[in-house]
């Protein structure tokens, strides 16, 4: 199958993206881990294929793929499982995933690895990719990721008034997140992030909602 390769930037950060003749998007695994500090790129792969928690988190096994550049085969993954690998690491404390999973959020990898070579891909085809992604990760992973929390806090039982009061913050519409559009599912999604890093900051429930209101707000004019 044929693969042609680009670099790609993300957070500063340079990567190996790659683009297939079935129109299936890929990263490298070395570079991933290059730009995450691991210094063994097979300790990472080794994570990917036997972490329990990552494959959680996907919703299916997760792997690398081999593919052949030139006379190297070189071990890669799907843009998807990119976004999915950067939160886990992120959830895992990697600062520098963090950072790579918010700019995979303000501009998709696959928009990064076009635009590196030079392709044409239709805005609707993108906004397609897009919401899928968005919303299996709203529905699958960011609800439950921010029920987690209100546990640990034993903020109270009623989470749906909770997670009500984050889509306020968020200046979101009070129905279900099923039902919403591409950019209210891609804005959900990069609150629930900014949620999950203010608590990791050591900020409390409260005062979390308070300061993504805040930001929303500024935002918002």
């Amino acid at each position: 199958m044929s693969l042609t390769t680009c670099s790609i930037t993300l957070a500063g950060t340079s990567l190996v993206g790659a683009k297939d003749d079935k129109s299936n998007y890929f990263v490298s695994v070395q570079t991933i881990a290059e730009a995450v500090d691991y210094e063994d790129t097979g300790v990472l792969s080794q994570q990917i294929r036997r972490s329990k928690s990552l494959e959680t988190l996907a919703g299916k096994a997760f792997e690398t793929v081999n593919r052949r550049i030139g006379r190297t085969q070189v071990k890669m993954i799907n843009a998807r499982d990119f976004s999915i690998l950067m939160l886990w690491l992120s959830k895992e404390g990697n600062v520098k995933a963090d950072a790579l999973l918010t700019a995979v959020l303000s501009e998709a990898i696959e928009r990064r690895i076009d635009s590196a070579l030079q392709v044409e891909t239709s805005e609707e085809e993108y906004e397609r990719r897009t919401f899928e992604f968005f919303r299996e990760l709203a529905r699958k992973t960011f609800l439950p990721q921010f029920t987690s929390h209100l546990q640990a806090a034993e903020v109270c039982p009623n989470y749906g008034a909770e997670v009500n009061k984050l889509k306020t913050a968020l200046a979101l519409p009070l129905q279900p997140i099923d039902s919403y559009t591409p950019k209210q599912i891609e804005q959900w999604s990069g609150g629930i992030i900014r949620y999950d890093t203010l608590r990791m900051e050591g900020y409390g429930h409260k005062r979390t909602l308070q300061r993504i209101a805040h930001v929303t707000q500024a935002r918002l004019g």
